[in-house]
């Protein structure tokens, strides 16, 4: 009851002054209880309340019955601690957590590379280093071996986009085009992809290509018609206008 309580005051009603006792009540008697520290966490995140999600995703690490929900919590604990709260020692123990779990959870390997070129630990970096060409040459194996199945693609798409690769990315989502079994998947996935060369890799150019190809599966889609005029303009490509 006290569960129920405490999402519909902080989810449902967005009351997590309301919603405090209700976890508080469970907490007293079940420290532990994973469903409560789930929605807890979630109640920090809508808050932004960044030192209280960085003490609830540890006691989440803690409490997790499997490693993957345990990596999980890990490598958001780090990324709470390097870019909301800035403290990357704290962040760096987070994210290594998560890797003595998996050594291929791309995201903390990404972060570590990045912290530790920071800071100029030398040797810390050239191990990660080799972790994480080891963690890709594995996944972009995985990629290319015949056709990977779509839960299996939705993986990869998330672990790439947790990781900022967005060339990987590209990629993923390129094979899910392929995949995709009807308009309407093939426009999402067309317009993400335009997203991704404009937004993330600087290239309008595809981005346009992109574009095109979503106006000739629906001439009808007016987003896509004002995002390449707009792309057009910016690559003083008048006679498209």
């Amino acid at each position: 009851v006290c569960l129920r309580m405490a999402k519909w005051y902080g989810e449902d009603l967005g009351r997590a002054d309301a919603a405090q006792p209700f976890y508080g009540r469970i907490f007293s008697l079940d420290p532990q209880n994973l469903p409560a520290l789930r929605q807890f966490a979630g109640l920090h995140r809508r808050a932004e309340d960044w030192t209280a999600l960085a003490q609830t995703l540890l006691r989440l690490s803690d409490a997790a019955r499997n490693a993957d929900e345990k990596k999980e919590a890990l490598g958001e604990l780090g990324e709470v601690f390097e870019r909301r709260l800035g403290q990357p020692d704290e962040a760096i123990v987070a994210y290594r957590g998560a890797v003595e779990i998996d050594e291929r959870h791309l995201p903390s390997l990404v972060a570590l590379e990045r912290l530790y070129a920071a800071t100029e630990r030398g040797q810390e970096l050239a191990e990660v280093v080799e972790y994480k060409a080891a963690a890709l040459g594995y996944y972009r194996a995985t990629l290319g071996s015949g056709a990977p199945d779509g839960p299996a693609l939705k993986s990869l798409e998330r672990l790439y986009e947790k990781a900022e690769l967005w060339q990987d990315l590209v990629q993923v989502l390129d094979k899910q085009l392929a995949q995709a079994g009807s308009q309407r998947e093939q426009t999402a996935l067309l317009g993400r992809l335009a997203d991704l060369f404009e937004q993330r890799l600087g290239r309008n150019d595809k981005a346009c290509e992109r574009l095109e190809q979503v106006l000739e599966i629906d001439p009808s889609n007016e987003p896509a018609y004002a995002s390449l005029e707009r792309l057009y303009r910016l690559l003083v490509r008048w006679h498209d206008l």
